[in-house]
Parts: C-alpha cells; sequence; structure tokens
C-alpha cells in the first residue's frame, strides 16, 4: 500500500506560508491545532511558544519550513502531555476536587474506546458538557454504541487478563499431543467472545 506523503502533509499542515513571509504564525497555528488534538485538551500560550521557536530555529537552521514541521509535530509526540494520560482537576466549591472537562474527554475516549477523544468528545469537553450528569450520560451512550466500544473493551480485558501471554504458549508435543500453535491464540479470542 502507497504512503501518499502530500496528502498527510495536507491533512496536517493548516497553511503555508509564502516566499519570503515569517514561518511563525503558520507554526503557531500548527502547534495551536494539532497540539489541541494530540494532548486532547487547548494549549496555553506559554506551551505553545517555546515550541514554536524550535521550530522556527530548525526553518532558519535547516531545511526550511518542513523542518520546521518536523520538529514542531515531534514535540508535541514526545511531550509528556501527549504520551500520558494527564487528568488536572479543578477544585470544588465544597474544597474537594474534580477533573476538568477535558480530562473526563480523555479518560472516557481511553476507558471505553482505548484511543484518544473524537471531535465530537472534545467538542462537549469545550462546552463544560462533561462535568454534568446528562452531558457525561450523553456522551457515554454515544461512546458505546459505536463500534471503537468493542474495540476497547478488548483492550481492556486483554490487559486486564494479561491474554498476551497467551500468544507464547508451549507445551511439550510428547506430553500435549494435541496441542497446536493457534492453540494459545484460539484461548484468547474465545475469552474475548465472552465479554
Amino acid at each position: 500500500q502507497t504512503v501518499n506523503v502530500l496528502s498527510i502533509w495536507n491533512a496536517l499542515v493548516p497553511c503555508q506560508p509564502a516566499e519570503g513571509e515569517s514561518a511563525e504564525p503558520c507554526l503557531t497555528q500548527l502547534a495551536e491545532e494539532l497540539g489541541y488534538r494530540l494532548w486532547r485538551r487547548p494549549l496555553q500560550a506559554a506551551e505553545v511558544a517555546p515550541m514554536v521557536t524550535v521550530a522556527l530555529d530548525a526553518v532558519e537552521t535547516l531545511d526550511g519550513f518542513p523542518s520546521g514541521v518536523q520538529y514542531l509535530i515531534t514535540t508535541l509526540l514526545t511531550s509528556p502531555h501527549f504520551i500520558y494520560l494527564m487528568t488536572p482537576s479543578k477544585e470544588t466549591e465544597d474544597g474537594g476536587l474534580e477533573y476538568t472537562d477535558y480530562a473526563m474527554a480523555s479518560r472516557l475516549s481511553f476507558f471505553l474506546w482505548n484511543t484518544g477523544p473524537d471531535t465530537a468528545l472534545l467538542e462537549a469537553a469545550a462546552a463544560g458538557e462533561l462535568t454534568t450528569d446528562d452531558g457525561l450520560e450523553t456522551q457515554i451512550d454515544r461512546l458505546l454504541a459505536d463500534p471503537r466500544a468493542q474495540q476497547g473493551m478488548r483492550a481492556f480485558f486483554s490487559d486486564w487478563l494479561e491474554l498476551e501471554t497467551l500468544d507464547k504458549l508451549v507445551k511439550d508435543p510428547n506430553v500435549f499431543e494435541h496441542f497446536s500453535s493457534k492453540l494459545g491464540e484460539d484461548a484468547k479470542e474465545e475469552t474475548l467472545r465472552v465479554m
């Protein structure tokens, strides 16, 4: 299968600076838009500025605008905000703590789908709907109705029950005459179909 690099570029990079024009506005836009998707929340100006500075240095000293984009995307992907599930909280009126809407979006999507939140879930977080009972229930029902929920639950039970160990199942063929290399895979699938 051939990968069309140009189509990937066009999908990721929202703009292209004109000849002689500063790349800073475009890199800032890329950091904010792609960062929102990758970090699963809006980025603060103080988070965007250092990334753009690194990207601008790459534009100047390396191979132009594409190098700046490469360094910016690398910075976003190697950040703990992308790699780990950060769960920021806010203080409630009674002095307790509760998840923010964006933290709820990430926790819901990774628990139910085993992947990051989609656009609709991020929009619900932006609207403050995920810290209300009705909004949360609406999104949970939507996520569970999606086919990705089945894959998410399979991943959850595979991790919880450590089913990947069945892939390496080996038995002595002299003792276990009916053992085959497919037995572990079949046992794993049988367990997951019960879930």
